[in-house]
């Protein structure tokens, strides 16, 4: 069957219900092909709310032009297939009581089918799955809200299942306990990765944690407890409290006219067009400059009384290369704290110019860049594309590549930024 395809407003994605029955199922498939699954859950819940049950076979069909809406980006249907693959190969082992009340373990996939065509895609899920999601077991069909734009604003795995987990109780503000090795399954940990404590702590937990409660549009806070047996952690659960966002789902989503960050300090409105236009001539850094010596220029002016046309000093700062002199002259001021601390070496760098610094910055990024696989690579490029303000991504989409992604200056910060996360 295909669900009445109603137009998705990108200003007003809905609330998703999922199920606390799904919840402890391990998730050792990666955070693309998590969203991928959630959004599927609620594809099926509400294609059985608006049929009859009679007519509803339990095979679903979405297009791809609706899966975009929600992920920001039309999925390249090349991984499409091969990520729905996983989900199909992958496996849910759960416990359960078999009618005759004994103790059995049942095993499934993520989904049990497939389809993809040129413009949609169909799937079915498991039989167990099923029933959750149709209601019909009461002790499991207890359903929370999940806001998308939430949800996937998260870019790493363990931060989106730690918020997803943490929403399901929010209610009582609190997870249940789990013992270091259930959480490790939980996460979808192999055996080898993270074997020290440490590390299992610092990237699995206390990170995405401190993602969670810094993000702005985030709508809960989280905090670790940890059981301990002597010096040994043992097992943990999150405490939850609601919070107040710093910027509401609503506003962010009416973004699309938002500045770039490097423009954040600007006391005008700077249009879209010219943004991007500098954007492709400057680094972000000379763009702060510019704008903070333009700011500073205008205080000088308003200190002698004198009238400021804030537009027309911006495009003489950007059209002088304010920034460029600005740079340096805090660069020797610098040079010249450090210079009063340090003892006099015999020998001394000729200090580079601003734009030797951004050149070389710019090269240690692409050589990383170049290093990646073309997995990662993919991976990378569409994170780039969806952190992009709205009505800067549509250009982009239509016109950046992997070939030449290192050549646009937007998706080149997005892409530092990234790699600044790892």
């Amino acid at each position: 069957m295909t669900l009445n395809n109603k137009a998705l407003n990108n200003t007003n994605l809905p609330l998703l219900r999922t199920s606390q029955a799904v919840v402890h199922i391990s998730h050792g498939i990666t955070l693309r092909q998590y969203k991928y699954w959630i959004l599927l859950l609620h594809f099926y819940r509400e294609a059985y709310k608006q049929v009859p049950s009679s007519d509803f076979d339990g095979t679903y069909r979405v297009s791809i032009s609706k899966i975009s809406e929600y992920l920001g980006y039309e999925p390249v249907k090349s991984e499409l297939k091969a990520d729905f693959e996983v989900l199909r190969k992958e496996p849910i082992v759960i416990n359960i009581l078999s009618k005759d009340g004994h103790k059995a373990q049942r095993g499934m996939g993520f989904i049990s089918e497939w389809e993809v065509s040129s413009k949609t895609v169909g799937f079915r899920l498991p039989i167990f799955l099923e029933d959750v999601m149709k209601g019909l077991d009461d002790a499991k069909a207890i359903f929370h809200l999940l806001h998308w734009e939430i949800f996937s604003s998260f870019n790493g795995k363990y931060e989106a299942i730690i918020y997803k987990l943490c929403k399901d109780y929010v209610g009582i503000q609190r997870t249940p306990y789990m013992t270091i090795t259930d959480f490790r399954q939980y996460v979808g940990l192999q055996e080898t990765e993270y074997t020290e404590f440490a590390e299992l702590n610092r990237w699995t937990i206390s990170k995405p944690v401190k993602l969670i409660n810094e993000s702005i549009i985030s709508d809960i806070s989280v905090r670790v407890e940890f059981q301990r047996k002597g010096r040994k952690v043992e097992g943990l659960y999150f405490k939850i409290e609601p919070k107040q966002q710093t910027i509401s789902v609503g506003a962010l989503t009416h973004m699309a006219g938002m500045p770039h960050p490097a423009f954040a300090e600007a006391r005008i409105t700077i249009p879209l067009s010219e943004q991007y236009a500098y954007l492709e001539n400057y680094s972000a850094d000379l763009i702060q400059a510019t704008i903070e010596r333009a700011n500073l220029f205008a205080d000088d002016k308003l200190a002698k009384s004198e009238s400021v046309n804030l537009g027309a000093i911006y495009k003489s700062a950007f059209s002088g290369k304010w920034g460029v002199q600005y740079l340096e002259q805090k660069q020797l001021q610098t040079k010249s704290q450090v210079k009063q601390k340090e003892p006099t070496p015999t020998k001394r760098k000729v200090s580079a110019k601003p734009s030797e610094l951004a050149q070389d910055k710019k090269l240690k990024i692409l050589e990383q860049w170049q290093a990646l696989s073309d997995d990662l690579k993919s991976e990378y490029f569409k994170r780039a594309i969806n952190n992009l303000p709205k009505a800067i991504k549509s250009l982009e989409v239509n016109k950046a590549t992997l070939a030449n992604i290192m050549d646009r200056p937007l998706l080149r910060i997005e892409i530092e930024k990234l790699f600044g996360t790892v």
